[in-house]
């Protein structure tokens, strides 16, 4: 379990571009797999909407996401997001975003069955 879990949560997901403006609808994904919150990344990407609240939990022994999309505000430049950290891989990225003029948005901290992993995304 630990290392689905890891794996899962592993799959960092980077996302940095210019974000346009756009009065684009919100989306909301409920508690979803990992490959389906993929999916709505994806496709949230091409809409274009931007992360705005993401959790990760175990739901019924499996770990799922919830997740908000929403259109990037008003003077938005850039975006990042990534997901399974340690805390101490969050505290590096953190402080390293912030370093480059970045405000950390959200940041949403998992831990189950001794597992730990830190969510967070960042705004510019």
């Amino acid at each position: 379990m630990k290392h689905l879990i890891a794996s899962a949560l592993t799959a960092l997901c980077l996302l940095t571009f210019s974000a346009p403006s756009s009065q684009a609808q919100q989306s909301t994904t409920g508690w979803v797999s990992s490959a389906d919150y993929q999916y709505f990344f994806d496709e949230a990407f091409y809409h274009p909407l931007i992360p705005v609240h993401v959790e990760a939990g175990l739901v019924y022994g499996h770990l799922q996401f919830n997740a908000h999309f929403g259109p990037a505000p008003a003077g938005l430049r850039d975006w990042a997001t990534h997901h399974g950290m340690s805390d101490a891989q969050f505290a590096q990225t953190n402080q390293n975003y912030l370093s480059q003029g970045y405000r950390l948005h959200q940041h949403h901290r998992l831990q189950v069955e001794g597992y730990l992993a830190n969510q967070g995304i960042w705004y510019r």
